[in-house]
């Protein structure tokens, strides 16, 4: 249905959540393995119907949690919030009907790609830019992986090392990563590897 987290509730109560599945977790299961789901749940942010929007936004920021529980006055389940949901409550998707809209990736030479921010890491898996940082990451997007690197929001500018990349953010619009430039890293900034090298017996002791 396209979407990558699941609530989980405690014998089919919607009143009684217990945790949220993250799509990924079950993709990235050895094949075969049968884990049980309660070994898979993630803890959501349980907030109160009583929280404004701008509440509900700073309970996100200070948890990084990226999905809600909101419950009513008798404990029951409301509803359920995600992040995003808040964002575009806030600031909306503003965007000109006259504005043309760059590709989402560009390859600019010497290895340097400019990619869109809301780009999705897994199609960027299709073009074989590949981060072993989104093993570990909740983040969908190119953009959101950034803004999980750096734990605030992204400021133009900003650089974080991304697998073999330097990524700059090129452009930030109403508190999105909008546009990212990826440099390939110089040899010099990967940790050396170690020597396998036989030792000359010649040198002696050291």
């Amino acid at each position: 249905h396209g979407y990558s987290r699941y609530p989980v509730c405690e014998g089919g109560d919607p009143d009684r959540i217990v945790g949220y599945i993250y799509a990924k977790d079950l993709l990235t299961t050895p094949r075969g393995t049968k884990p049980r789901l309660r070994s898979l749940l993630r803890d959501p942010l349980i907030s109160h119907e009583s929280r404004t929007v701008g509440e509900l936004l700073s309970e996100f920021q200070l948890t990084r949690t990226p999905l809600a529980i909101v419950v009513d006055e008798y404990g029951g389940t409301a509803g359920l919030v995600t992040l995003e949901d808040v964002v575009e409550e806030i600031v909306g998707e503003i965007q000109d009907e006259h504005d043309e809209e760059p590709p989402r990736i560009v390859r600019r030479g010497e290895g340097r790609i400019e990619v869109d921010g809301t780009l999705p890491l897994d199609e960027l898996e299709a073009e074989e830019i590949v981060f072993p940082e989104t093993n570990d990451a909740d983040a969908d997007t190119i953009g959101g992986l950034i803004v999980e690197q750096l734990g605030r929001l992204a400021r133009r500018g900003d650089r974080v090392r991304l697998g073999g990349y330097n990524a700059q953010v090129r452009e930030v619009r109403d508190r999105r990563v909008k546009r990212v430039l990826l440099v390939p890293r110089p040899v010099s900034q990967f940790p050396p590897r170690p020597s396998t090298a036989p030792k000359d017996p010649s040198q002696g002791p050291a």
